[in-house]
């Protein structure tokens, strides 16, 4: 069965258990929600080239739909839709990309929780991983991901937390190398509030293989830390620990077959590495304001470069809600991607990444927002000594608008 079927069947029976009547009660919450929305942009750099630019008008129109379902034990989501992108350079830019989403989860027993997630993406532009990785994604992929998760409540005050997850990226260019990522985590939570008032206790243990043509890459990870309510309106989350990487990389080696002849034959090089991680979160809630500055370090894909990296990120979200249609948005990121050759990737990788984004965004009505933006990003190549920087100006117009609730 080809992948596209495949993932029309998955579809349709996730649409089957939600829409269909069956042994199971009725949902308290049971939704069906269509939208479309519309977005105007300027791109002063489509393909975020280092050299010529091609800049272009582009009008994405984006229908989706989404299914939801949940009852006191069941949780069951469905989503998905089209971007369908005109660009006035060249008619044969024009893109259609594709997003499907399905998750479930079930609640056994006041203890014990399971839940799963899948979901399929077909992308082509080149700043579609910025906001989440700091790296320019390159040519058109297919991108598909499964997960399965477990929660156990162990005592009144202690809980564990199983996964395991599995994510494939296929390019549809030889120019970017294609990648394979099998995560597995272990996770304790204990509250403490007895001696910290609202302050919970973690410890976490990770696992991930990531394989890439030629190359193997082993993550090992410890971390501990806390989350705590400092008060109704500042939160945090810490996790800081260390990793041990090991990476085997194909290589030919030369191999004397006779006095002064050689040949090349293939054998792997080995590298072990370690370091320190760290995942740091904090945020506000207040009733008009809220915000969140986050900080993140661990080995991870770097995605088309056939290979791992290094990622350090800082990032910085902020909103304020002047009245009730007006909202101000601010975001921005710092990101550094490093590895040396042979480290976590066949070829080096050294690229800082910046990006800055204010926003207006007006609530019409309940249903209908409109969205006014100005993005920056600037890309420096350090181990070619190169830079792309790219402009976005964008108006965009969503409607929502529940039919069965």
């Amino acid at each position: 069965m080809s992948r596209s079927r495949l993932l029309h069947s998955i579809a349709a029976a996730l649409l089957s258990s939600l829409l269909l009547p069956g042994p199971r009660a009725w949902g308290d919450e049971f939704r069906v929600t269509p939208s479309l929305a519309a977005r105007d942009e300027y791109n002063s750099n489509v393909f975020f080239t280092t050299g010529a630019r091609t800049d272009s008008f582009i009008l994405t129109v984006s229908p989706r739909l989404e299914l939801s379902d949940r009852t006191e034990r069941m949780n069951a989501r469905f989503d998905g839709g089209v971007d369908k992108r005109f660009f006035s350079a060249d008619t044969g830019l024009d893109t259609l990309d594709q997003t499907y989403r399905g998750q479930l989860g079930y609640r056994f027993s006041n203890t014990f929780g399971l839940s799963g997630d899948a979901s399929f993406r077909r992308e082509g532009l080149p700043d579609r991983d910025i906001e989440a990785t700091g790296l320019v994604a390159g040519n058109r992929s297919d991108r598909q991901s499964y997960s399965v998760s477990a929660d156990y409540a162990l005592s009144e005050k202690t809980g564990a937390g199983l996964s395991y997850g599995y994510e494939r990226l296929d390019y549809k260019s030889q120019a970017n190398l294609d990648s394979e990522q099998h995560t597995v985590g272990l996770g304790f939570i204990h509250d403490l509030g007895q001696s910290f008032p609202n302050t919970k206790g973690r410890a976490n243990l990770g696992y991930a293989r990531s394989k890439f043509t030629g190359l193997d890459v082993e993550n090992y990870t410890v971390t501990v830390g806390f989350s705590r309510e400092i008060h109704e309106l500042w939160s945090i989350l810490a996790d800081v620990g260390a990793r041990y990487t090991r990476s085997e990389l194909d290589i030919l080696r030369p191999v004397e077959v006779a006095p002064g002849f050689f040949t090349l034959a293939r054998g792997t090089d080995t590298s072990n590495n370690t370091g320190w991680i760290a995942k740091v979160a904090l945020a506000y809630k207040g009733e008009r304001d809220t915000g969140n500055l986050s900080f993140y370090r661990d080995v991870t894909v770097a995605a088309g470069r056939g290979g791992a990296a290094e990622r350090t990120a800082v990032t910085l979200d902020l909103a304020h809600r002047g009245s009730y249609e007006f909202t101000g948005l601010f975001s921005t990121g710092y990101y550094v991607n490093r590895s040396e050759a042979g480290q976590f990737s066949g070829q080096a990788i050294d690229e800082r990444t910046v990006r800055v984004r204010p926003a207006l965004r007006y609530a019409a009505t309940k249903n209908i927002d409109v969205e006014a933006a100005y993005q920056y990003t600037r890309v420096l190549y350090r181990q070619v000594d190169a830079e792309a920087s790219q402009n976005v100006v964008y108006v965009r117009a969503a409607l929502r608008y529940p039919v069965v609730e």
